[in-house]
């Protein structure tokens, strides 16, 4: 597998997140859990893999795969879904590679997701009247 992932395009698409989930606020609450979710999976896919050991990493995977396409861009959402799916098919030592490939972009995302929502926590600022 490899990754049609630019390294320039975005990981987040909030268009894409805001239709899915209705709402600014709703894909808030989406971004909060899934950054919570990819802080603590990624290390631990990538320890699973380490040690041999494809099924919690590919649990883990699964769980990432539902939830990307809500916010994700297409190749990123794409990306994953190959991942998982080659879990039950893969020796560890592929699914590093693979899973390597595509670390880059999901710290992108996870980054994204955070400018993201420190930009939506921040009080609206008045705008200058320019007379």
């Amino acid at each position: 597998m490899h990754s049609n992932l630019a390294p320039q395009e975005p990981c987040l698409d909030v268009e894409r997140g805001i239709a899915a989930m209705g709402s600014p606020s709703a894909l808030r609450l989406v971004l909060q859990v899934a950054y919570n979710s990819l802080q603590q999976d990624l290390p631990a896919i990538a320890q699973a893999l380490a040690a041999g050991d494809v099924q919690p990493a590919g649990e883990r995977l699964h769980g990432i795969k539902g939830y990307l396409p809500l916010f994700a861009s297409e190749a990123l959402a794409h990306g994953m879904l190959l991942l998982e799916r080659r879990c039950s098919t893969e020796p560890a030592d592929t699914l590093i590679a693979e899973f390597g490939e595509l670390r880059p972009a999901l710290a992108q995302l996870l980054s994204q997701i955070s400018s993201y929502l420190a930009l939506e926590s921040l009080p609206p600022q008045p705008i200058a009247d320019e007379r």
